[in-house]
């Protein structure tokens, strides 16, 4: 398969120049302790730089320190209360792309995906924070305000308590190895298979003698290519996600719209992250890209 995404240990600025110091005064180097954790992935040549989804982006985690217990089917009413609390903090007028009001569904704009421990053998869907996303095609100034908005966003008030948050920039070092689950390569691929770690709901209601145009829709709003198979199930293939009919919904998202599981095959490499479907830009139809084998 593909090579797993590392980081590595490197020198803090100016520590060659402590080093030297310390050791002409005798005194020794204290191991370990003044690193930064810097990103670094070497690269596949069987995996090809795939179709970007959509637009390119731009990314911003925000990691969960403390706080009570959130699980995967309630990722809609927990995206939904980090976007409460950018838009009120963000001085009027809001821009469409924040907003998402009066949005096309191809409209790109900020999507916010909580996070869930899931994917490996011991995975239980614990909830390790958010992704944010946006078009790098607004704006800069837009994007700094962002940035700073969600970095001052330091407790995030829930029903039943509030989290803790800290705002961490990919493109920035890092003082301690990130968990797996919030870290680009988790999110990004490429790959050709993907599936879900929340459910996707569908645009519209298939029709009996032509369910291939809701599918071939989805696809479409999301700005990516049709795959080469889709594969809907109501339980998820990732452990620690939830089963489809487990998900909390929004009362104008209920039945007769359908919340299904997917997995995904396209002909090439896609890149992520990728989200499909209505509400998928507060928590719903985020995919994770599944392993290579050869």
């Amino acid at each position: 398969g593909s090579w797993a995404p590392l980081h590595l240990a490197c020198p803090l600025p100016d520590r060659l120049r402590e080093l030297d110091t310390l050791f002409l005064r005798g005194i020794p180097s204290r191991e370990g302790t003044a690193v930064q954790w810097v990103p670094y992935r070497q690269a596949d040549s069987s995996v090809l730089p795939g179709p970007t989804a959509s637009h390119p982006v731009a990314l911003l985690f925000l990691e969960r320190l403390e706080g009570p217990a959130w699980d995967p089917a309630q990722a809609y009413p927990l995206a939904h209360q980090l976007r409460r609390a950018i838009l009120r903090r963000w001085p009027d007028p809001v821009p469409v792309w924040i907003l998402g009001h009066g949005a096309g569904p191809d409209t790109p704009r900020l999507a916010i995906h909580p996070l869930f421990d899931v994917g490996h053998d011991h995975a239980d869907g614990h909830a390790l924070g958010f992704l944010l996303t946006w078009p790098r095609s607004v704006p800069q100034a837009e994007q700094h305000q962002l940035r700073q908005v969600v970095r001052a966003l330091t407790r995030l008030t829930l029903p039943n308590g509030s989290w803790i948050l800290r705002a961490r920039d990919p493109r920035e070092p890092v003082p301690a190895r990130p968990r797996w689950g919030l870290t680009p390569e988790r999110w990004s691929g490429p790959s050709r298979r993907w599936t879900t770690v929340t459910p996707a709901l569908l645009d519209a209601v298939p029709k009996p003698r032509q369910p291939e145009a809701a599918w071939r829709r989805l696809f479409r709003h999301a700005g990516l290519p049709e795959p080469l198979l889709a594969v809907a199930h109501p339980l998820p293939r990732l452990p620690g996600a939830v089963p489809a009919r487990q998900t909390r919904l929004p009362t104008h998202y209920r039945p007769p719209l359908i919340a299904t599981h997917l997995t995904l095959e396209f002909a090439e490499p896609v890149s992520g992250p990728l989200a499909v479907g209505r509400g998928r830009f507060l928590g719903l139809g985020l995919l994770a890209p599944c392993p290579t084998t050869r």
